[in-house]
């Protein structure tokens, strides 16, 4: 400040008029400083990979969203907290691809977290994970599929020209054959034919997905090869399968079906609860503690790489109406026999097709 003073011939009121303009510019530079050092960098973020899917062979409307939530879910008694959402476009057919974000230092891996999601049109809720899948601690990874089911896909539903579901039609086909067709709201189906010759009745169960074509007034039943078959809908009370005579009618008072077949899917096991989702219906059912479940249990634990992680199993058994829990029957895996696991693999890697391409390699074919 003296050489400030020399060259611009200040007097003393002046200068001290600089020196404390100084010294206040100087503690505003400190003060600066030290904010600055405790400011700390934004954390790095790491990400959540996941696909939704959803099994119903129908487009999305236009304007679909699709929402992703992670949340902490560790407290059974106090709502979630969510750590991140994200909310996009869900185009018009599965998968739909997102990523969920989370910095790894607010991560306890002593809590549970799990991600979940749903698509909604013009803010009405269309569909929707029917249960929360654990990502990043506790035995889980940051990889995650979700799988989409109907809202009210457990009540009674308006199917359209088929009328009110679920429906159950029966009726007679040409050389004996016996038909029963269960539509179910979750657009999954069951169908039973009934063949009688000299040995007696044979009965085959199929299962699967069904839609309606929007060109038409045609009922298409799937199973893992694609349309298996083709019902024209007369109206609410009658189908007439294509390329074949006879008719199938609604038959209010039929008992349930509980097809017994060969089935694969996704198995987990938690909480001693088994939970099996069946691939050609999207079904997402609880295990029977009965009859072959045990060697089922046995193995899955062998192989899983996580706590409640699924995996692709294959099994003889069947669907029935059981009582699991308070508050109703609802379709339940019976397992009368266990074939294998198959870690790593999942329903659209391979899914029902590996049972087929093992039966081909046995028979030589």
């Amino acid at each position: 400040f003296r050489l400030i003073r020399q060259n611009l011939g200040l007097g003393g009121m002046e200068m001290r008029c600089i020196d404390r303009c100084g010294f206040v510019l100087a503690a505003a530079l400190l003060v600066t400083t030290a904010v600055a050092a405790e400011i700390e960098p934004p954390p790095v973020k790491e990400v959540i990979t996941g696909t939704a899917t959803f099994r119903e062979r129908a487009l999305l409307p236009p304007g679909a969203l699709f929402e992703a939530v992670l949340e902490d879910v560790s407290l059974a008694d106090a709502p979630a907290r969510q750590v991140d959402q994200v909310r996009i476009e869900a185009g018009t057919i599965p998968p739909i691809e997102f990523k969920l974000r989370y910095d790894p230092e607010a991560i306890d891996e002593d809590l549970s977290y799990a991600v979940r999601g749903r698509i909604v049109v013009d803010g009405r809720l269309i569909m929707t994970t029917d249960a929360a899948v654990p990502v990043l601690t506790l035995g889980a990874g940051s990889a995650v599929e979700l799988l989409l089911v109907p809202v009210g896909a457990t009540g009674p539903a308006d199917g359209g020209p088929v009328g009110e579901l679920p429906a159950s039609f029966a009726g007679d086909l040409p050389q004996g054959l016996g038909v029963r067709l269960e539509l179910h709201q979750d657009r999954s189906y069951y169908l039973r034919t009934t063949g009688h010759g000299r040995g007696g009745a044979t009965v085959v169960d199929r299962i699967g997905s069904w839609s309606l074509e929007s060109t038409s007034r045609t009922l298409v039943l799937w199973d893992g090869d694609g349309p298996a078959e083709r019902f024209h809908v007369i109206d609410e009370e009658i189908l007439t399968m294509e390329n074949a005579d006879g008719e199938l009618r609604r038959d209010p008072n039929s008992e349930p079906l509980a097809p017994e077949l060969g089935m694969t899917g996704m198995y987990s096991y938690m909480a001693d609860a088994g939970l099996f989702t069946e691939c050609l219906t999207g079904r997402k059912m609880p295990v029977a503690a009965v009859a072959d479940n045990a060697a089922l249990e046995r193995a899955y634990l062998e192989v899983r790489g996580g706590v409640g992680e699924a995996v692709l199993a294959r099994i003889e058994g069947r669907i029935e109406l059981l009582e699991i829990h308070e508050g109703g029957r609802q379709p339940t895996i019976v397992v009368d026999r266990f074939i294998e696991v198959r870690p790593g693999e999942t329903c659209g890697a391979r899914g029902v097709d590996a049972e087929r391409d093992d039966e081909e390699e046995g028979d030589g074919r």
